[in-house]
């Protein structure tokens, strides 16, 4: 790789102040272009790393910079998935690594970061060429990743993880953050569950990350919510009968819930897998019969003689695979109504 170069904090920086010079090595940020994180755990499942990736190809295809840590798991695809952008509004991403950016972290995603660089995207680092890389310094380099963009999108986490110390610095720094709503036994979900109780937004790929995207560039504080703080998770998790309503009730206070590409398409969509079949038929049927008005959960349960919590959770999956959709607070209808 080319030899790194110092650049002033006030040239790149979009908030805060910095001590010292930044250290840089590839090509320079265009300064008018949204600049969004992408973050999550080093050990995430394949389908939040595909999820992961799809994100930086797709933020990529709309003309933003992605920005990522360089870790192992979601960092990693975030970054591969940008440098896989076609579009021509397509920029190089950058990796805000916590090493020099002269021998970066980790030695694993060496000739990742060597084709960040030969692809017109950038590293960078608050560490100089003769220092050596420190646990301690992860948590310097998220906080300097947030002053760097315009959003930060969790893409799973757990309680505790330096992907939630990122996304607490976001909020410090009134910058915006999305998190994926996994199903409630997900691994790595606890966190992004975590941050959409205390009011950051939901959000998945496609029309969701568009429309997410236009409204950074319209008002970006008028996307920024600051609660008072993250809620505590059950002690016993695992065993806790609640976490589906949780993680409905999560969802139904954040970003709105919006169908996938086929059922935008007006196309059929089946059964949401892992429900039960006999309450996804009853609540079809009620579902029917309201039309494009829609039912309340509370609704369904009396109506279906079926457990809110039940219910609530299958309405959850049945609207990340497509087939409802909220047309107020939480009322439901069929996305293709009376087609399923």
């Amino acid at each position: 790789m080319s030899q790194s170069r110092t650049v002033s904090p006030t040239s790149v920086l979009r908030r805060g102040k910095l001590d010292g010079p930044l250290f840089w090595l590839g090509q320079d940020l265009a300064p008018q272009r949204l600049r969004v994180a992408v973050v999550g755990s080093r050990d995430a499942t394949p389908q939040q790393l595909d999820q992961a990736r799809t994100f930086g190809r797709e933020l990529a295809n709309l003309g933003v910079i992605v920005v990522s840590g360089g870790a192992i798991g979601v960092d990693t695809q975030a970054l591969q998935g940008a440098l896989e952008a076609a579009n021509p509004l397509r920029v190089g991403p950058l990796a805000v690594v916590p090493a020099s950016v002269d021998a970066p972290f980790p030695k694993a995603n060496a000739a990742l970061f060597a084709q960040i660089v030969a692809g017109d995207g950038a590293l960078c680092s608050k560490v100089t060429p003769t220092d050596v890389h420190s646990r301690g310094r992860f948590l310097a380099r998220n906080d300097l990743l947030v002053q760097l963009v315009d959003a930060v999108v969790v893409v799973c986490a757990d309680r505790p993880s330096g992907t939630l110390h990122c996304a607490s610095s976001a909020w410090r720094q009134k910058v915006p953050v999305f998190a994926v709503p996994w199903s409630p036994d997900a691994p790595h979900s606890a966190g992004s569950h975590a941050l959409l109780y205390a009011g950051a937004r939901a959000i998945w790929p496609g029309v969701a990350l568009a429309d997410a995207v236009a409204a950074l560039q319209r008002d970006p504080l008028g996307l920024f919510q600051r609660a008072a703080e993250l809620p505590l998770w059950p002690a016993q998790e695992a065993g806790c009968a609640t976490i589906p309503q949780q993680t409905f009730d999560a969802v139904a206070t954040a970003w709105p819930c919006y169908a996938p590409d086929a059922s935008a398409l007006g196309l059929p969509l089946g059964d949401p897998p892992g429900c039960d079949a006999g309450l996804v038929a009853r609540l079809r049927a009620e579902l029917r019969q309201a039309g494009e008005h829609g039912l309340t959960v509370d609704e369904l349960a009396a109506s279906t003689q079926t457990d809110r919590t039940a219910v609530a959770a299958t309405l959850l999956h049945w609207t990340l695979h497509g087939g409802l959709q909220r047309v107020a607070g939480s009322w439901y209808a069929l996305v293709t109504a009376p087609r399923l």
